[in-house]
């Protein structure tokens, strides 16, 4: 690449400052805007200060400036706290006869309401 080609390109600073200039300009027009109750306009100016700053970290991101740092180390969980709460509600309790007499009752209207066919009795 020659040196005249390295000099046609923007430095991320130089873009930087240009964004930021752009972005003073958009917030002298919102402002312009507002006071002669054109809101809709101000609206959109205010809107696209957000997107230059979206533009610039897109920028960023492709140059690599966000890409070239190491990368955190995962955490890993060394003890983990089981409260006696979910202790309890995960061993399995027998089930009576009564219970298991009402569950099954219970399944059977379900599976009759569903199908709108007459429940089984047991």
């Amino acid at each position: 690449m020659s040196e005249q080609q390295k000099r046609d390109f923007l430095t991320l600073e130089e873009i930087e400052q240009v964004a930021e200039g752009f972005k003073d300009d958009l917030t002298r027009e919102g402002k312009r805007c507002v006071r002669r109750k054109n809101l809709e306009h101000a609206l959109a100016a205010f809107a696209a200060e957000e997107y230059i700053d979206e533009f610039v970290r897109a920028l960023k991101l492709t140059a690599g400036s966000e890409l070239c740092r190491p990368k955190e180390p995962k955490k890993r969980i060394r003890h983990i706290f089981i409260s006696e709460a979910v202790r309890k509600a995960t061993t399995r309790t027998p089930v009576t006869p009564e219970d298991a007499e009402t569950q099954r009752h219970a399944r059977a209207v379900a599976e009759a309401s569903r199908n709108k066919g007459q429940p089984k009795h047991y």
